[in-house]
């Protein structure tokens, strides 16, 4: 299949995606201090899933610039990818009318880190296939940089875990805010590295 159908048809459903979530945002019924906190509140989520799955639809973007075709394989990873990526605004909804639990908090990561790890499978697939004729020391580079982010990746959901041992049962909200900040940052740190690896082809 054609890269650019793939894109297309991945295009659409994140913008259809991105663009339903806005509906999640209940609306005060009250206008009093409290009413107006949660709806920033609600919105500050809105904004850190914005722009996690923006980060997500620029690293698709570049991943599939460097291809044409592309094969089964990488068309049903990447519904799979997208299958994850439509979740998001359902727990974005569960932490919006929890934000009080680290529960729904705690499920917001796992899927982010689902949406990573579709992301890498496909990613790794299609650099099986243009990976041929390339300089030997360029994909050892890459494979070096993509090892040690994931590394960097892990120690960041180890750390997400001592956060709900170590803070939920004394103050939830410092474990909230971390698992609400943990996708954002590694959405940026993924941005970089992608940035270095565009270099390398």
């Amino acid at each position: 299949m054609s890269s650019n159908r793939l894109e297309a048809f991945s295009d659409a459903v994140i913008a259809i995606v991105i663009t339903l979530m806005v509906l999640d945002i209940p609306l005060p019924k009250e206008f009093d201090i409290g009413a107006i906190v949660e709806l920033l509140r609600a919105i500050i989520v809105l904004f850190v899933t914005f722009i996690v799955i923006g980060a997500q639809w620029v690293r698709h973007h570049n991943l599939f610039s460097i291809c044409n075709e592309v094969s089964a394989k990488v068309l049903w990873r990447n519904i799979i990818y997208l299958f994850f990526i439509t979740l998001f605004p359902v727990f974005t909804k569960w932490v919006i009318e929890n934000p009080n639990q680290v529960v729904p908090a705690l499920g917001y990561d796992i899927i982010f880190f689902l949406i990573f790890m579709s992301f890498h499978s496909m990613q790794r697939v299609i650099f099986e296939g243009i990976e041929k004729g390339k300089i030997e020391e360029i994909k050892k580079l890459r494979q070096a940089k993509s090892n040690k982010f994931t590394r960097m990746f892990v120690a960041l959901i180890f750390l997400s875990i001592i956060a709900i041992l170590g803070f939920s049962f004394i103050y939830p909200a410092i474990s909230i805010v971390f698992f609400i900040v943990l996708p954002v940052v590694s959405s940026l740190i993924n941005l970089w590295n992608d940035k270095h690896e565009g270099n390398l082809r």
